[in-house]
């Protein structure tokens, strides 16, 4: 039950659900959420560790970045995962957070999405 606890805290944060919002599509570079959450990269850092410690996401190192995953090894945590994400996928800011993602995808960034493996 603590590690069901754990990833339900972790959710219960705004800008990690944002996160995983921007994750659910495949990996990403920090610099990536960086950009597109308008927040310094120890903020988004620190968030993202905490949805690691979480178990929620896998975090793999490319070159002087850190690419983030979803950890879809929790089959029965991924349901409520899932659900949540549909919950929130018509909110003004995922919204937003989504078009400026898109746009940032289109200029040829440094993303994960854009040939890097990051699983």
């Amino acid at each position: 039950m603590e590690k069901i606890i754990q990833m339900l805290q972790a959710c219960a944060n705004p800008t990690r659900l944002r996160i995983l919002s921007l994750l659910s599509d495949g990996p990403l570079c920090v610099c990536d959420l960086v950009a597109v959450l308008g927040l310094s990269q120890p903020t988004v850092s620190r968030h993202c560790a905490v949805l690691r410690h979480a178990g929620i996401v896998s975090a793999k190192r490319v070159e002087r970045w850190v690419h983030y995953s979803i950890d879809r090894s929790n089959a029965e945590f991924m349901g409520t995962i899932s659900a949540i994400l549909a919950q929130i996928a018509e909110d003004k800011l995922i919204i937003e957070d989504r078009e400026r993602l898109n746009e940032r995808l289109a200029s040829g960034c440094c993303s994960a999405r854009s040939g890097r493996d990051a699983s």
